[in-house]
Protein backbone atom coordinates (compact mmCIF):
# COMPACT_ATOMS: atom_id res chain seq x y z
CA UNK A 1 0.00 0.00 0.00
CA UNK A 2 1.45 3.33 -1.16
CA UNK A 3 -0.35 6.15 1.01
CA UNK A 4 0.59 10.07 -0.03
CA UNK A 5 -1.45 12.91 -0.38
CA UNK A 6 0.34 14.09 -3.74
CA UNK A 7 -0.66 12.16 -6.65
CA UNK A 8 2.06 12.45 -8.74
CA UNK A 9 4.55 10.92 -5.86
CA UNK A 10 2.01 8.16 -5.12
CA UNK A 11 1.45 7.40 -9.48
CA UNK A 12 5.66 7.44 -9.14
CA UNK A 13 5.82 4.84 -6.30
CA UNK A 14 3.09 2.70 -7.53
CA UNK A 15 4.97 2.55 -10.97
CA UNK A 16 8.35 1.77 -9.26
CA UNK A 17 6.92 -0.89 -7.49
CA UNK A 18 4.81 -2.31 -9.61
CA UNK A 19 7.24 -2.98 -12.58
CA UNK A 20 9.11 -5.33 -9.76
CA UNK A 21 5.86 -7.44 -9.87
CA UNK A 22 4.43 -6.11 -6.78
CA UNK A 23 0.33 -5.12 -6.70
CA UNK A 24 0.30 -1.83 -4.92
CA UNK A 25 -3.28 -0.11 -3.37
CA UNK A 26 -2.68 3.68 -3.59
CA UNK A 27 -4.91 5.72 -0.54
CA UNK A 28 -4.31 9.60 -1.07
CA UNK A 29 -4.32 10.13 2.99
CA UNK A 30 -3.83 8.36 6.51
CA UNK A 31 -7.88 7.84 7.33
CA UNK A 32 -8.75 5.93 3.91
CA UNK A 33 -5.59 3.77 4.13
CA UNK A 34 -6.21 2.97 7.45
CA UNK A 35 -9.84 1.95 6.30
CA UNK A 36 -8.39 0.10 3.51
CA UNK A 37 -6.08 -1.77 5.59
CA UNK A 38 -8.91 -2.67 7.70
CA UNK A 39 -10.65 -3.84 4.68
CA UNK A 40 -7.86 -5.66 3.26
CA UNK A 41 -4.48 -6.10 5.02
CA UNK A 42 -1.36 -5.37 3.02
CA UNK A 43 2.30 -7.08 3.38
CA UNK A 44 4.00 -4.17 3.19
CA UNK A 45 2.46 -0.05 3.77
CA UNK A 46 4.53 2.77 2.27
CA UNK A 47 3.50 6.35 3.54
CA UNK A 48 4.29 9.91 3.56
CA UNK A 49 5.35 11.51 7.17
CA UNK A 50 2.92 14.87 7.15
CA UNK A 51 -0.62 14.26 5.50
CA UNK A 52 -4.06 15.92 6.17
CA UNK A 53 -6.83 13.98 7.67
CA UNK A 54 -4.32 11.57 9.50
CA UNK A 55 -0.82 11.64 9.15
CA UNK A 56 1.72 9.16 8.66
CA UNK A 57 3.63 8.58 11.47
CA UNK A 58 -0.14 8.27 13.35
CA UNK A 59 -1.22 5.80 10.96
CA UNK A 60 2.39 3.39 11.62
CA UNK A 61 0.92 3.92 15.08
CA UNK A 62 -2.75 2.74 14.38
CA UNK A 63 -1.52 0.06 11.67
CA UNK A 64 0.78 -1.58 14.25
CA UNK A 65 -1.98 -1.76 17.20
CA UNK A 66 -3.51 -4.05 14.50
CA UNK A 67 -0.36 -5.82 13.26
CA UNK A 68 2.77 -5.40 15.47
CA UNK A 69 5.04 -6.69 13.16
CA UNK A 70 3.59 -4.83 9.98
CA UNK A 71 6.53 -3.36 7.76
CA UNK A 72 6.40 0.24 7.56
CA UNK A 73 8.24 2.72 5.27
CA UNK A 74 7.80 6.15 6.15
CA UNK A 75 8.82 8.70 3.79
CA UNK A 76 9.54 12.35 5.08
CA UNK A 77 10.95 15.67 4.02
CA UNK A 78 11.68 16.28 7.39
CA UNK A 79 14.75 15.76 9.78
CA UNK A 80 12.56 15.09 13.21
CA UNK A 81 10.31 12.03 12.05
CA UNK A 82 11.17 8.81 14.54
CA UNK A 83 10.30 5.82 15.12
CA UNK A 84 8.44 4.56 18.57
CA UNK A 85 10.45 2.57 20.37
CA UNK A 86 9.23 -1.10 19.66
CA UNK A 87 8.58 -0.36 16.12
CA UNK A 88 10.63 -3.38 14.43
CA UNK A 89 9.96 -3.24 10.84
CA UNK A 90 9.28 0.65 10.32
CA UNK A 91 12.70 2.11 8.27
CA UNK A 92 12.02 5.98 7.64
CA UNK A 93 13.47 7.16 4.34
CA UNK A 94 14.47 10.88 3.55
CA UNK A 95 12.98 12.57 0.88
CA UNK A 96 13.81 12.69 -2.24
CA UNK A 97 13.82 9.21 -2.40
CA UNK A 98 15.00 6.93 -5.36
CA UNK A 99 14.01 3.60 -7.00
CA UNK A 100 16.31 1.90 -5.68
CA UNK A 101 17.00 2.71 -2.38
CA UNK A 102 12.73 2.16 -2.43
CA UNK A 103 12.97 -0.95 -3.80
CA UNK A 104 16.19 -1.95 -1.52
CA UNK A 105 14.51 -1.09 1.79
CA UNK A 106 11.35 -3.08 0.43
CA UNK A 107 13.58 -6.08 -0.08
CA UNK A 108 14.47 -6.08 3.49
CA UNK A 109 11.68 -5.46 5.23
CA UNK A 110 9.81 -8.61 3.28
CA UNK A 111 13.36 -9.89 3.51
CA UNK A 112 13.67 -10.26 -0.24
CA UNK A 113 17.68 -10.42 -1.79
Amino acid sequence: MVVDDDPLIAMSMEAIIGVHGYSVVVCDNGADALYAYIEAPQDLVITDARMPKLGGVELTRELLKRNPLLPVIIISGYSDIVADKGWEKVIILQKPVDGRKLMTSIGKLLSVP
